[in-house]
């Protein structure tokens, strides 16, 4: 088990390379938010805690407008390797998926972060196991903008909730410098195993952002999010009429795998 020490020192190992970002990358980050003069701001927090008061856990994630990214160690391990962890604000709370490379989420953490401490759940995907999350802040902020350092989008992106939990698959080429083309193949979970599903819909993308819309089933409306590393997909204004199975979505966050 790591004591405090050795966590704070692993955070700064961590944060050192994170906050290395070279002129050439910051170039990419310019062009990726499209006005270089108005790039966001992006802050790294860190908690060390534990789940259900004894599994310890070291979290850190970059938040950049809402958006949170970053690694959470289970620092019980002999040796802790980092997984992914993904998410977003919403009033005040922070939602955060976990996954491992191949976009299996192992959990859900939902947090209420106040000033030096943030109480929550941890959830399994599959199962009713929750546990209850209660950290403590380390004081370390750097500034970085490495979710918008993303190159070519082009690539395969995915989420699994396990075998009967649902699964969501989006593929993407980039054809033109403002075109990409991209495939949904999602499916809801047990027993129902609805499916979502897009081919080959060609998209204009703008700042790292692709936008559809279209009636033919009804009003659909969906914009994909690219950054480094995953893309997130969300609605617009719940125009959801996309002729998908019944609570069958394409909504969600997805890890980019390959």
């Amino acid at each position: 088990m790591l004591n405090r020490s050795a966590a704070i020192l692993l955070l700064a190992v961590i944060i050192l390379f994170a906050s290395c970002i070279s002129e050439d990358e910051s170039n990419a980050v310019k062009d990726a938010v499209g006005d270089s003069t108005n790039i966001p701001a992006t802050t790294i927090e860190a908690w060390q805690g534990n789940l259900n008061g004894n599994i310890p856990v070291l979290i850190w994630y970059t938040k950049t407008k809402g958006i949170l990214h970053g690694s959470l160690f289970y620092t019980n391990q002999k040796d802790a390797t980092p997984i992914t962890i993904i998410g977003e604000e919403q009033d005040g709370s922070y939602f955060l998926d976990e996954f491992l490379q191949d976009g299996t989420v192992t959990g859900f953490w939902h947090l209420n972060p106040q000033i030096s401490s943030a109480e929550g759940q941890w959830s399994a995907p599959e199962t009713d196991k929750q546990y209850s999350a209660s950290l403590m802040h380390i004081d370390t902020n750097v500034k970085t903008m490495s979710i918008y350092n993303i190159g070519d989008v082009s690539g395969s992106y995915n989420y699994s909730y396990g075998e009967d939990g649902g699964s969501g698959s989006l593929g993407v080429i980039k054809i033109d410098t403002n075109k990409v083309v991209i495939s949904f193949s999602n499916v809801t979970g047990a027993p129902a195993h609805n499916l979502a599903e897009l081919d080959n819909d060609t998209l204009e993308i703008v700042n790292n952002i692709a936008t559809h819309n279209d009636t033919e089933f009804g009003n659909c409306s969906f914009q994909i999010s690219f950054y480094n590393g995953f893309a997130i997909v969300e609605y617009i204004d719940g125009k959801t009429d996309c002729g998908f199975g019944h609570r069958a979505t394409i909504n969600g966050i997805y890890l980019k795998t390959h």
